[in-house]
């Protein structure tokens, strides 16, 4: 029977209208919670606390919490002064001065080294240093005296030089220095991230790229380094010297696939054919030998050879 009321919905039409309304009562108050949360946290800090505090044992107790945290901001801020002799002072009082602990390991492991410090030029000069200068200018004292920037390592350094000149505590003085150099088969990741444009990400690549080789042969090898950039290359070239008998060969036909996949130029795919090649075929006798499995054009193959051993 039909229904002769004026308004009729159908059960379909019922169920659209319920879940309009459902909807439209979520939003107004996800509209009004949005309303509440802003106009609260547009009350200024000071205010708040000011009204969280209106009882008489509750203020004291906050505001001495308000000025604990106050003092741990401006220490972590500024950091402690005193003077210090860059020549001296430990890692941790360095951290005590507001230095990052970073730039604080990289400066003792570089005086360890055998550096000495006669003036503020050859201090900020560290990497890492020169962000502080505003901080730690008035703070620095250094030693009278003639002192040599050396170190116990005497094959880090060329032998170019610098004209002799007396020293004084001045910013302008120019040492005496050898200029350093890096041995990129002995340097470990602290060593290079001493260089500008290394950071220790970057320096770990470094190290585990060598390692792969099993060592560098060349320093052009460094620009196969991942995220190390041709300008910064070419920047830090002239610092940098290799020593080829540093080198530990892959024995070709004594490795496993594994071993053989690991080196940065095999890899996966060809360990798998050449090692298939060399229980069929037999052992490699030579680079002719590896040559006439045409697994490695003529540019792999002058790479890969200083890496192998053919020994049997």
């Amino acid at each position: 029977m039909k229904n002769n009321s004026i308004i009729y919905f159908t059960r379909a039409e019922r169920k659209s209208l319920f879940v309009f309304f459902l909807m439209a009562s979520l939003f107004i108050s996800m509209m009004y919670a949005m309303y509440r949360f802003e106009k609260t946290k547009a009350i200024p800090f000071e205010k708040a606390v000011s009204q969280s505090i209106d009882t008489k044992e509750a203020a004291p107790r906050v505001r001495s919490t308000i000025k604990v945290i106050e003092r741990k901001q401006k220490s972590r801020i500024s950091g402690q002064a005193f003077h210090f002799d860059p020549n001296t002072i430990s890692e941790d009082s360095l951290k005590m001065l507001g230095v990052d602990a970073k730039t604080s390991k990289i400066f003792v492991k570089y005086r360890s080294k055998g550096a000495k410090f006669k003036n503020r030029e050859q201090f900020y000069k560290v990497y890492g240093m020169q962000k502080y200068k505003s901080r730690l200018d008035s703070l620095l004292v250094f030693n009278s005296g003639d002192i040599k920037i050396e170190s116990s390592r005497t094959n880090e350094y060329s032998n170019q030089k610098i004209p002799d000149a007396k020293f004084n505590n001045s910013q302008s003085a120019i040492p005496t220095v050898k200029i350093r150099f890096i041995q990129i088969n002995e340097a470990d990741s602290f060593e290079w991230q001493l260089i500008k444009g290394i950071g220790e990400k970057l320096a770990g690549r470094i190290v585990r790229y060598k390692e792969r080789l099993g060592g560098f042969v060349a320093i052009e090898q460094l620009e196969e380094v991942y995220g190390l950039r041709p300008e910064t290359f070419l920047a830090i070239s002239h610092l940098l010297s290799v020593e080829k008998g540093q080198i530990t060969k892959l024995k070709i036909n004594h490795c496993t696939e594994s071993q053989m996949a690991g080196h940065p130029y095999i890899g996966k795919k060809k360990a798998v054919i050449l090692t298939r090649y060399i229980k069929n075929k037999g052992r490699l006798q030579s680079l002719t030998d590896l040559v006439a499995s045409k697994l490695f054009d003529d540019e792999e193959i002058r790479k890969l050879e200083p890496y192998l051993d053919f020994s049997i």
